[in-house]
């Protein structure tokens, strides 16, 4: 986003998953990513994994999830370095992670959402697609936790090709 803001031309589309602006200023979002750096390097990175597990993908009453997307980013998380994966949950609301001007993203845009996504839910993405400058920007929900590529393929597939029809490169 940084870069269709701060160079528009470069840029033709942009296809955003789970999107969301920096949590940088806002303090619960804050303090929640400090403390997973924390627990993370308290407790081992197998804690972050379990965490990801279960917080990526719907809860077991809302909707049924394959067992082997949860084993998958479970797995992916466990094999991180503890101290990196830290690193990471401090940069995402470093003070220095801005929001990049919006309103000169002016290239065709689709955020994909998962319906029941709760790290970053539609209505954030709602909300970022009236900051964004493009004419042609829109919110798709797909069936999916935070996990729409593992959960909903033909949603995102469907949401690029929908994509694709409004991208004209000279």
């Amino acid at each position: 986003m940084h870069l269709a803001a701060s160079f528009p031309p470069l840029v033709a589309g942009l296809l955003l998953i789970g999107a969301a602006r920096s949590g940088s200023h806002i303090l619960p979002v804050r303090q929640r990513m400090l403390d997973m750096a924390a627990n993370t390097r308290q407790n081992g990175v197998e804690w972050a994994a379990e965490l990801a597990s279960k917080s990526n993908f719907p809860p077991v009453d809302k909707r049924l999830v394959d067992d082997r997307f949860r084993k998958e980013i479970y797995a992916a998380v466990a094999r991180s370095n503890a101290e990196a994966y830290a690193w990471t949950c401090e940069m995402i609301v470093d003070e220095s992670h801005k929001d990049p001007e919006y309103v000169n993203i002016n290239c065709p845009t689709v955020l994909v959402a998962g319906d029941l996504d709760i790290i970053s839910p539609v209505e954030r993405s709602t909300e970022l697609s009236k900051l964004i400058g493009s004419e042609t920007c829109w919110v798709e929900a797909v069936k999916s936790g935070h996990q729409p590529i593992l959960e909903d393929q033909v949603g995102v597939v469907g949401a690029m090709g929908r994509l694709f029809k409004f991208i004209s490169i000279d």
